[in-house]
């Protein structure tokens, strides 16, 4: 693949977009890579990876599981559903390595709680327990990816650039396993720095 060439200020307006996404999913969303930078996709195949695209932006959030819960900020329901179940899961764990009650993963999570709060002591016990077993992450990625107008993977016959905002509970990550929230579509001829700021404003209220 080739490199899409854009104009240098768009690009660079492109660069703060991403930025800005970024440092705002980081401040709201209690993020472990608050100084990460803006990465360039990747658009040259080589032996283990076939391009897609023909170059871009990109940059990446980390974010623990058990921070939706303690902090009460949720990006969008699969996280928090995704959150509640491995509290949950640590939940009936505990109760029953303590043998606390039988059954214990059928219980939900106001059961499990009405079981661990009986004693001050256990309800202790069980925070650290707890701080050991949800380890699970989240990620989010913010894209700006080039296509050529004879791109197999361009729909849109014309060079275009596509903007996208995605989470991903993938334990590492991967691309395929990423869902949208955004995802926009401009022609490249179309694209201006104030469109850029209209998009940025549009992911921005989605958080």
């Amino acid at each position: 693949m080739n490199k899409l060439t854009v104009d240098s200020k768009i690009e660079q307006a492109i660069i703060e977009l991403l930025t800005n996404i970024s440092l705002r999913v980081n401040t709201q969303y209690d993020g472990y890579w608050g100084d990460k930078e803006v990465d360039e996709i990747e658009y040259k195949s080589r032996d283990g990876f076939m391009s897609m695209n023909n170059g871009g932006y990109m940059i990446s959030t980390l974010h623990y599981l058990s921070n939706v819960i303690s902090s009460g900020k949720v990006l969008c329901d699969a996280i928090h559903n995704t959150a509640d179940y491995e509290q949950l899961l640590a939940a009936q764990c505990f109760i029953d390595e303590q043998g606390l009650a039988n059954n214990c993963y059928s219980l939900t999570n106001s059961q499990c709680w009405d079981i661990i709060s009986k004693d001050e002591d256990i309800q202790e016990s069980f925070y650290d327990y707890e701080n050991n077993f949800c380890d699970g992450t989240y990620y989010t990625t913010t894209r700006a990816m080039y296509y050529c107008a004879d791109n197999f993977y361009n729909e849109t016959n014309t060079d275009c650039v596509v903007i996208d905002f995605a989470y991903n509970l993938d334990e590492y990550g991967r691309d395929n396993k990423g869902v949208n929230l955004y995802c926009r579509t401009v022609p490249l001829g179309e694209l201006t720095v104030e469109l850029l700021a209209d998009i940025e404003q549009e992911i921005l209220a989605l958080l």
